[in-house]
């Protein structure tokens, strides 16, 4: 979570893309939950009561959903891949100063690859961060509290059943995330101990050649 509160603080100044961002996540979320809603009475009128009026507003009603539902997911794409490059932008700039006043015991300890990994490859995942798990964060969050009114709506009984059965679902996925996190963290390591080791190699290929 903390992850999250650093990356909504980095779009901050970005909030109008972000609020139609948001506005178009929402509406994703919110057309995502109507499918059901709507999937019901396309069973109910045309399979079993043979209703042919209802075969006539029930694809269109499908139809017109899923295509608001393109657009708000195309709209929010756009904004979020935007909002992710700013984000990118600016921290390559900051890590870039930061570098430039260091001392000349930080480049001793630091190899330059291990230095160019984190302003390429690391500041890179940032910008998947905003643009991914933002997104997912907002749109799945709404998209949940209306499915779970959808539902209640239809069966309170079994929503009630499954409020009970999903807590279950938390540890597992909590315990893969960490282990997700750790996995990540070693790649992006190891990233950096190769793009230091090509450096050097690479760098140092003229002078070995030479004699």
């Amino acid at each position: 979570m903390e992850t999250f509160q650093r990356l909504f603080m980095m779009a901050k100044q970005y909030y109008m893309r972000f609020l139609f961002a948001a506005i178009c996540m929402v509406i994703a979320g919110g057309l995502q939950s109507a499918l059901p809603l709507i999937a019901k009475p396309a069973i109910d009128e045309i399979f079993m009561s043979k209703n042919i009026d209802a075969l006539k507003w029930i694809p269109l009603a499908i139809i017109a959903i899923f295509l608001f539902k393109g657009l708000a997911n195309y709209g929010q794409t756009i904004l979020m891949s935007s909002i992710g490059l700013r984000i990118v932008t600016d921290l390559r700039n900051k890590l870039y100063e930061q570098i430039q006043k260091q001392s000349l015991s930080f480049f001793a300890e630091h190899p330059t690859g291990l230095l160019m990994s984190r302003i390429t490859n690391d500041v890179q995942a940032v910008q998947t961060a905003s643009s991914e798990a933002i997104t997912a964060l907002v749109k799945d969050t709404f998209m949940l509290i209306a499915l779970v009114g959808v539902i209640f709506y239809m069966d309170w009984k079994l929503a009630l059943i499954a409020m009970v059965v999903f807590p279950l679902t938390i540890y597992p996925i909590s315990r893969f995330g960490k282990k997700m996190r750790k996995v990540t963290t070693s790649s992006q390591i190891t990233m950096g101990t190769l793009n230091s080791l090509l450096q050097e190699t690479i760098s140092g290929t003229r002078i070995v050649k030479a004699f």
